[in-house]
């Protein structure tokens, strides 16, 4: 949902001329969720580990998904021309193929996870390496979504591989996950802060800091303007989508039953960070 009014909202409000694909590319960037920031804060005032659970797991299908639109949508932005088959065959490389490596590589690993016994550095490694071994034989290999891949080995191995790990280092677990993400987030986004300080004025002097290219030619004073209708179009989608399935999610008929609070929670949790970029 929120993918198709950002699309509309880069179709028809933006002046910029955009086409459907560019605009349904654009709606894809825009569409994955970052909730990194937001569950810090929950855990830090105690807020209902239930709430952060459906926070945390919409995000992860979100990223998975909104990168299999991007990439379906990419050869149109680039002037390619694919028929209704050869875009039904792409989704399925990139979508089925990257859950059934996921899937593969969450199996494998929770049966090596049974095999060993109260070894919390091996028990480390081997997540750690099975991560990044997804990610790299679905993008790099197969051609499929890594991120996807490695989505649905995460959702795999919290049903099943999540028993063999040794109780007694599960807090270990993730606390060394959990630095691995916020090493990974503070790198990106210090990475952005010095990119920006490249492109905007004023320009820096020193001749190794200058860019090849000059991307003032593409920013305008105009941009900002509509980077804040942007921002607040962001909002009210998410709040549209949240409200199209509030009925379900409140019914408690699937997942948890979430009281309006939660759902206001929700909407305001919907933030663009690391997909994105």
């Amino acid at each position: 949902i929120t993918f198709l009014l950002v699309a509309l909202c880069a179709k028809y409000i933006f002046p910029y001329g955009w086409t459907w694909p560019q605009a349904l590319l654009f709606g894809a960037v825009h569409s994955a969720t970052d909730p990194v920031a937001v569950l810090a804060v929950m855990r830090q005032v105690g807020a209902s580990e239930k709430l952060a659970t459906v926070i945390d797991g919409e995000s992860s299908l979100n990223d998975g998904s909104a990168l299999v639109v991007f990439l379906l949508m990419q050869p149109f932005v680039q002037g390619d021309r694919l028929s209704a088959g050869e875009i039904v065959v792409r989704f399925l490389h990139l979508a089925l193929l990257g859950a059934v490596i996921g899937l593969a590589f969450g199996l494998v690993t929770s049966f090596w996870l049974a095999c060993i016994f109260n070894d919390p550095c091996l028990e480390l490694v081997l997540t750690f390496g099975a991560a990044y071994a997804c990610h790299y034989v679905a993008e790099d290999l197969l051609g499929a979504s890594g991120l996807l891949a490695v989505t649905i080995m995460g959702f795999t191995m919290s049903i099943i591989g999540g028993r063999q790990i040794t109780r007694r280092i599960k807090v270990e677990m993730h606390a060394f996950w959990g630095a691995l993400l916020w090493l990974a987030n503070t790198i990106l986004f210090i990475w952005i802060g010095v990119t920006l300080g490249l492109l905007l004025p004023p320009k820096p002097v020193h001749p190794a800091l200058q860019l090849k290219v000059d991307f003032s030619q593409y920013l305008s004073a105009a941009d900002v303007g509509w980077a804040v209708v942007l921002y607040l179009w962001l909002l009210a989608s998410r709040a549209v989508a949240i409200g199209v399935f509030y009925p379900l999610l409140s019914s408690g008929r699937v997942g948890y039953a979430l009281n309006w609070k939660e759902a206001i929670v929700m909407v305001w949790a919907g933030l663009r960070g690391v997909v994105g970029v």
